[in-house]
């Protein structure tokens, strides 16, 4: 099953999230078949820049130096969510042959119990401080195949102790199906990094960009690093038009108001009207501010405004400086999904 929040408007919701998480893994009362709960927030990101990692490698070393670069370009000041592709996920396989089970008297379940018993978290509560509470648990958790082979199976009548990797073959490798992607002929990974919230695409690819120069000389042999997909290419031309046009357009005004009026007229008539603009703007926002209410927003229903605005009129970032604009658009999109509802 699943359970949704829904957060005031300027609640923060990096901190909700991580007290969230605190409250559900401090619960013990689940039961022992019951997964781990999973805690996320539903946000709205857009792709900044994506890196392929190709080479003449196995799948493994380029999985490994992937997430290697993608820990690293996570970490960097203002990046937040960074993910690898076109690699299958890590998958533990353990194998025990029906003779190993009947020797020592074992069955399938009986292995599962008792991997299960060891291979978890344990939360022991909390401890209250000055500085704040404190949670406390035990980690047993394993991650890698020697890990499991080190879980204790049965304990044989001379106390010594029958481990998982004595009777089974543990394998630490990828799931099983066909994933392959190719660059240049050579097999791949991708790094892509993502914008969230407020975060800037043109500073994201120039940090991403730095840190690809500076590792491709520490790079293996025959391993290559390559920018694939930039966005703020398209980005950086969008916004040199727009300043291009902007000033002719200046340029042409002034020329056609100096033909009717005195020149220092007409100048200052020109440099008015990105003044009136800029001013109107700025006057709009404070205006949507003030007269802006608390109200309960929806995560999911926050991320589906998004995308109807940014698919109705793909001008995101210039709606964001108005929010009475914002608030309508997202207003008609409720009102029409009603209505084809109710249809």
């Amino acid at each position: 099953c699943s359970l949704f929040l829904e957060l005031n408007s300027e609640t923060d919701i990096t901190l909700t999230l991580n007290e969230v998480k605190g409250r559900v893994d401090s619960i013990s009362t689940f039961p022992a078949e019951t997964e781990k709960p999973i805690v996320s927030s539903l946000q709205f990101r857009g792709q900044t820049i994506s890196v392929v990692l190709s080479g003449q490698a196995d799948e493994a070393t380029l999985k490994y130096l992937a997430e290697e670069i993608r820990d690293d370009i996570a970490g960097l000041n203002g990046i937040s969510q960074v993910s690898s592709n076109y690699a299958r996920p890590w998958e533990i396989s353990i194998e025990v042959s029906e003779q190993i089970l009947r020797q020592y008297n074992l069955t399938m379940t009986a292995i599962a119990t008792a991997i299960r018993a060891s291979s978890l978290d344990m939360p022991g509560g909390s401890i209250k401080t000055d500085g704040g509470e404190v949670l406390v648990r035990s980690q047993g958790q394993a991650y890698r195949g020697y890990e499991f082979e080190q879980i204790e199976i049965l304990t044989k009548a001379d106390g010594s102790k029958l481990t998982l990797g004595d009777i089974a073959t543990v394998k630490d490798a990828f799931q099983e199906g066909y994933l392959l992607a190719k660059f240049d002929g050579e097999r791949a990974v991708t790094v892509t990094v993502y914008r969230v919230g407020d975060e800037d695409t043109v500073t994201s690819s120039e940090l991403v960009k730095n840190y690809i120069a500076e590792i491709r000389p520490r790079l293996p042999t025959g391993i290559k690093v390559t920018i694939w997909i930039d966005e703020s290419i398209p980005l950086n031309r969008r916004i040199g038009a727009l300043s291009k046009n902007a000033a002719t357009g200046l340029v042409l005004v002034l020329l056609i108001l100096a033909l009717f009026l005195r020149f220092k007229v007409a100048i200052w008539v020109a440099i008015g009207i990105p003044v009136a603009v800029l001013g109107a703007g700025a006057s709009f926002g404070e205006t949507a501010l003030m007269s802006e209410e608390p109200r309960n927003a929806s995560i999911r229903a926050s991320a589906a405004s998004e995308l109807y605005v940014l698919s109705k009129t793909g001008m995101r970032s210039v709606l964001a400086r108005f929010p009475l604009v914002q608030d309508k658009l997202e207003e008609d999109a409720w009102q029409k999904r009603s209505q084809t509802a109710m249809v």
